[in-house]
């Protein structure tokens, strides 16, 4: 009889005892506005950049600012992609693409990413103006602080 209350203690009592969790602080429902996707700026022509037909030429700027962001990580999805960094005035070039719809994916920390589909070849002549919005990187909602946080009674795993 002994035997069986230890064997029964021993296997209940890790469950007992695990009554809390460590949970990313950005899945808090407080933070669902934090958690909404960027609402960026189109994807805009600009005249005075050249593009030839088969060159994908534009520029990754600050949302509302229009300030060059340098250092960006632009990828554009062909076979096989193709990735690039924008220069110090935030340009970027990709050259020989084919006609068709790709995606355009552009990232920097400290910003947003975002995701555009591209019809090549252009209905319009210039270059692409992208704009992204700064992301939050610390503090309350980031993602980058952990919380304690009970567990519901019901739930022994």
């Amino acid at each position: 009889m002994l035997r069986v209350i230890a064997v029964v203690a021993t296997t209940t009592a890790p469950l007992a005892c695990a009554r809390y969790e460590w949970i990313p602080d950005s899945e808090l429902p407080a933070c669902a506005d934090a958690r909404r996707p960027a609402s960026h700026g189109p994807v805009v022509f600009e005249r005075d950049s050249a593009a030839n037909g088969n060159a994908l030429r534009g520029r990754v700027i600050q949302s509302g600012r229009g300030e060059p962001i340098p250092g960006a990580t632009v990828t554009l999805l062909t076979e096989p992609a193709r990735t690039t960094t924008t220069d110090s005035a935030g340009r970027f070039t990709f050259t020989e693409i084919p006609a068709g719809a790709f995606l355009l994916r552009t990232r920097r920390i400290g910003y947003q990413s975002r995701a555009d589909t591209l019809h090549l070849p252009f209905t319009e002549h210039g270059g692409l103006a992208l704009p992204l919005d700064t992301q939050m990187l610390d503090g309350p909602c980031s993602g980058f602080a952990a919380l304690r946080v009970r567990k519901p009674w019901w739930k022994l795993w």
